[in-house]
C-alpha cells in the first residue's frame, strides 16, 4: 500500500499520468515492471486509481518473471522481457516506463539493451542504486544466511548504500 501511495505520487509529480501534447484527452502509456518476487497485481490499485483519474489512458503491468520467478538471473531475463516490451508498445509513439525495487534495474537493462525503445520517462522506485535501505522479510527467506547476517554497518563501512536512500 505504501509503495503504490509512493508510486502514484511520484506519477503525478513527474508528470506520467498526465496529458501527452497539446491535446488534454490523449494520454502517455505507461508500462509498470513489478520487483523481485513480485507480479503484475503489484499496480492493480494504482492502475484502477490511474484509470479513474485518466479514463482512456493505457496502463500496462508487465506480466513476466513474476513471483519465484523473478529470482532469475537478470541477464536471462532482459532479452525476454525485451521482446515482451517491444511487442506491447509496437504501436505506441513513446511510453513511460517505471518498475519498482529489482524491477529498476533490470527495467534499465532493457532500456540499454534497446536501440528502438520508445521510453520517454524512465522512473525507478525504490531502486537498487541507493534506493533500498534494507533487505525486505519477504524475501529474504529466500538468500544465502551471509546475506541475511549483513547488517546496516557492515554495508555502510564498505562502501555501500550508506546513509543513502
Amino acid at each position: 500500500p505504501s509503495t503504490q501511495i509512493a508510486m502514484t505520487a511520484l506519477l503525478a509529480a513527474a508528470g506520467l499520468a498526465g496529458a501527452a501534447g497539446a491535446n488534454a484527452t490523449s494520454y502517455t502509456p505507461v508500462v509498470f515492471m513489478h520487483g523481485i518476487n513480485g507480479g503484475p497485481g503489484d499496480f492493480n490499485t494504482l492502475i484502477t486509481r490511474l484509470t479513474a483519474a485518466h479514463p482512456g489512458q493505457e496502463l500496462h503491468a508487465l506480466d513476466v518473471f513474476d513471483d519465484a520467478m523473478s529470482f532469475r538471473p537478470i541477464w536471462r531475463q532482459v532479452p525476454h522481457i525485451t521482446d515482451v516490451l517491444r511487442d506491447l508498445t509496437k504501436d505506441f509513439d513513446e511510453y513511460h516506463l517505471a518498475c519498482h525495487s529489482q524491477g529498476g534495474i533490470v527495467c534499465r537493462a532493457v532500456i540499454e539493451s534497446m536501440a528502438d525503445h520508445k521510453v520517454a520517462t524512465f522512473v525507478s522506485l525504490a531502486g537498487v542504486q541507493q534506493g533500498v535501505r534494507a533487505i525486505p522479510s519477504s524475501i529474504s527467506k529466500y538468500l544465502p544466511e551471509w546475506i541475511q547476517n549483513v547488517t546496516d554497518n557492515d554495508v555502510s563501512s564498505s562502501g555501500g548504500c550508506g546513509d543513502g536512500i
